[in-house]
């Protein structure tokens, strides 16, 4: 095996990615439960709020994809640290 990565700069990428992934998950929550309470009733505000549920649904999409790397990257990390011996 070649490794020419740092064990720690994978596991760091990690967090980031889950640190990054509440983050998103935190504020999508926050501007659901803003719009959710304003008081706006008309036609307007039903177009708005269906093509604002398809940009947050593409972002939970995203959140989901981002979390796939984790587990790839503790594992390439555990490979890497294996391999050097620690």
């Amino acid at each position: 095996m070649d490794a020419n990565v740092n064990a720690a700069d994978l596991r760091r990428l990690k967090k980031e990615i889950d640190n990054a992934s509440k983050t998103v998950e935190q504020a999508v929550g926050k501007l659901r439960s803003t719009l959710g309470h304003i008081h706006w009733q008309d036609a307007e505000r039903t177009r708005f709020e269906a093509e604002f549920n398809q940009v947050l649904a593409r972002t939970k999409t995203f959140v989901s994809e981002a979390q796939r790397f984790g587990p790839i990257l503790e594992k390439k990390a555990q490979a890497i640290d294996q391999y050097r011996g620690h």
